[in-house]
């Protein structure tokens, strides 16, 4: 079996463990209670707050549970006023995110905006690649394959299996997606004993029948191997590329109050936590920088599109200038002593055993920070 195929298929058996497990884990601690008021009072989704500016916040059943805040201070609400780029957090434990979900509310006020978009996170989840370009063998005169040969630029990424070239990108074998992108051609020869026959004697000496050549493509897409809140909630394009929401119905004058709710990855039979938590440390480094981030959102060789790492809230005027911009990244904490510090020198990434029960990690979910930074594909069917 090929390497990458035993790859996936454990790491399926690890996401059916999980899920099966989850439901009885629990931890021990409740956080405390959140630094940051609820903005909206006793109104409901739908309801423009002009007070509230340009905001991102959570929906009633959400405040409390989690924290949400800039970047730069915890006790700083994700409100970008008019000019300003920014970024925030929502904070939260790693398992009320795999078992609860999220819900956001955002607020567009009136006389701000011309149109907003809003833009969910996604990401790859399996290595979209190139198939190798040339493929060919012979069929000799006892029936046998022989001479079999890989060629093209892309010949390393492609084997056979009997006498059929296979992609290591496409992996439906393992009930997953095809990825596989390019063609290839295809040629064979077979052994004919009729060629060559002699003049004199009328025996012929055989040989080899002119050669079969077809093209065929590998029929794999890119936006196969998505995966993400934006490839759940969102329409697509025609190549299965998630649409953002574009709205301009009255936002001048009546502004826009929207709710976005992120299901939980239990539901979704995942046994991770990449899936609703985004945070990279090497995308809120450089959120404007595609060559700084992991595999997971940007090809270094150029060979797919690059996704998006963040939860993305823009207020544009009429020419398409960026009026305001919010970019929300999702932190999953490993430690309920760690979250309840709120500062910025605690570690979302805590390790190591509970000292109660030493035979239980502390990162019971795993995150970007556990997969190289998204350097590593998360491989979940």
């Amino acid at each position: 079996m090929d390497a990458r195929f035993r790859t996936v298929l454990n790491f399926a058996l690890v996401s059916l463990m999980a899920a099966g497990m989850v439901s009885c884990k629990s931890k021990s601690t409740d956080t405390g209670a959140s630094t940051i008021a609820e903005p909206y009072g006793d109104t409901t989704v739908g309801t423009v707050v002009d007070a509230v500016g340009f905001n991102i916040s959570l929906t009633k059943d959400y405040i409390g549970l989690y924290d949400i805040h800039k970047t730069t201070s915890w006790t700083l609400p994700c409100t970008a006023t008019a000019g300003q780029d920014i970024a925030c957090y929502v904070d939260g434990m790693e398992l009320d995110f795999y078992v609860r979900g999220l819900e956001l509310r955002y607020n567009v006020p009136k006389e701000m905006c011309k149109y907003y978009v809003f833009s969910p996170y996604f990401y790859y989840n399996m290595e979209p690649g190139i198939g190798a370009e040339g493929f060919a063998y012979d069929v000799n005169a006892a029936g046998a394959v022989v001479s079999q040969s890989i060629t093209g630029a892309h010949a390393a990424n492609s084997y056979w299996d009997g006498t059929t070239p296979k992609c290591d990108y496409d992996y439906s074998g393992a009930n997953g997606p095809n990825c596989c992108l390019g063609s290839y051609t295809l040629t064979t020869r077979t052994w004919d004993p009729s060629l060559n026959v002699d003049p004199v004697s009328g025996v012929a000496a055989g040989g080899w029948g002119a050669p079969a050549v077809r093209t065929v493509e590998w029929g794999g897409a890119y936006g196969n191997c998505l995966k993400g809140p934006a490839m759940d909630t969102q329409q697509k394009t025609r190549d299965g590329w998630p649409k953002s929401t574009i709205s301009n119905i009255n936002v001048e004058t009546e502004g826009a109050n929207v709710s976005y709710k992120i299901a939980p990855p239990i539901e979704m039979e995942k046994g991770r936590n990449v899936y609703i938590a985004n945070f990279s440390a090497a995308v809120l480094a450089a959120p404007d920088t595609a060559a700084s981030w992991g595999n997971v959102f940007y090809s270094s060789a150029g060979i797919y599109r690059t996704a998006r790492p963040y939860y993305e809230l823009t207020c544009y005027d009429r020419a398409e200038e960026i009026k305001s911009r919010i970019r929300l990244y999702v932190r999953e904490w490993n430690s309920v002593a760690e979250f309840d510090l709120r500062t910025t020198t605690g570690s979302p990434d805590a390790g190591g055993n509970e000292a109660t029960y030493p035979n239980q990690p502390v990162n019971d979910y795993t995150d970007w920070a556990d997969l190289s930074d998204g350097d590593t594909f998360p491989f979940e069917l």
